[in-house]
């Protein structure tokens, strides 16, 4: 209720702030709770996009939030269309993501044919695109996205009657006339068997490129940019290392940490790992059939040997391929949609 309370606040003034821009909330889920897919979608015609983002930013860093653009995601409108996290540094950390839209696409290919400013009213403290238009946007988005309707979409498709014929209105110039069908059937009986995702997108890149051939290809290009750099390029995790002698408290601190609700709100996904990264077998895995087992020593890690020089050439550099490979794994953890690691 506290977190709820603190964002609705927050988000109550902000909107106020942009209220002669020209946007739409698409969805927003009204508990405010803080998780990973409790996202703000909203849709901003391009020509306030500038002038919305400069806002969001000096009203956060004016209220004391700190706010990060998350580059864990193509798109294709430039640097500004992005995923952007909230974070407010006191107790109990109210966490907001908005996800922020110009064209409403999957992998750079429109997925509606509409102009939302015609479908913009006032709702609550927002205003918000027309229940209707903006609930057919999440169901062709999870077609597209998740090839399936998900639960929460589901119970809003229950609680309003929907126009069959507006929603063919929407997809008219990037479907084929068997994709709307399909798509009006899956709506109207919520079955999604034989449903070939396929048969959707195939559709969809089609259409495009033959509707606006220039646009599509400017637009696609854009989107395999924001795909490398969002892929390859960023680093939006966090990696914590904590050092310290036997005893100090370390791994205790660690699951402090990993298991704390920042890390949960903040982090979808999570690694822990302990000492070295253990993606090789030790040494001594394959000296094992040439060690007399009859005399087992027993292991003291505290124990200090003189290595022969041979074994003390060829340990370094056979651990060092554990580290290379570990620095590589840490990389593709931290840029696959900003992993948060502790060891």
């Amino acid at each position: 209720m506290i977190l709820s309370s603190i964002k609705r606040e927050f988000l109550e003034s902000f909107f106020n702030e942009i209220d002669d821009l020209t946007y739409g909330v698409m969805d927003v889920d009204d508990n405010l709770n803080n998780s990973i897919s409790n996202d703000i979608d909203i849709w901003v015609k391009k020509e306030n996009l500038v002038q919305f983002t400069d806002l969001l930013h000096k009203f956060s860093k004016s209220n004391n939030w700190i706010i990060k653009k998350m580059n864990i995601s193509p798109r294709i409108n430039g640097q500004l269309e992005a995923k952007y996290a909230l974070l407010s540094p006191i107790n109990p950390f109210p966490v907001i993501q908005i996800d922020l839209w110009v064209n409403i696409h999957w992998r750079s290919f429109p997925i509606m044919n509409c102009d939302f400013t015609n479908y913009i009213q006032r709702s609550t403290y927002f205003k918000k695109l027309d229940n209707e238009k903006s609930l057919f946007i999440q169901i062709i988005k999870d077609l597209l996205y998740k090839n399936t309707i998900t639960d929460k979409v589901k119970e809003r498709v229950k609680k309003n009657s929907l126009s069959i014929n507006n929603l063919n209105l929407f997809l008219d110039k990037y479907y084929n006339l068997e994709c709307q069908n399909k798509i009006c059937k899956i709506i109207q009986t919520e079955s999604l068997k034989s449903f070939q995702s396929r048969k959707l997108k195939s559709s969809l890149i089609f259409n495009t490129i033959k509707n606006r051939p220039f646009v599509q290809i400017k637009y696609f290009l854009n989107y395999l940019h924001g795909f490398i750099s969002s892929k390859i390029l960023s680093q939006d995790g966090i990696q914590i290392i904590l050092l310290g002698p036997d005893g100090a408290g370390k791994s205790t601190i660690g699951e402090l940490i990993y298991n704390s609700e920042i890390a949960n709100d903040f982090y979808e996904r999570k690694f822990y790992g302990h000492t070295n990264y253990k993606l090789i077998p030790p040494m001594n895995f394959f000296l094992k059939p040439f060690k007399n087992n009859s005399t087992k020593k027993k292991y003291n890690p505290r124990d200090i040997n003189k290595l022969p020089k041979i074994k003390a050439m060829i340990y370094p550099l056979y651990y060092s391929i554990d580290y290379i490979l570990g620095f590589l794994w840490l990389y593709k953890k931290k840029t696959n949609g900003g992993g948060f690691i502790i060891f």
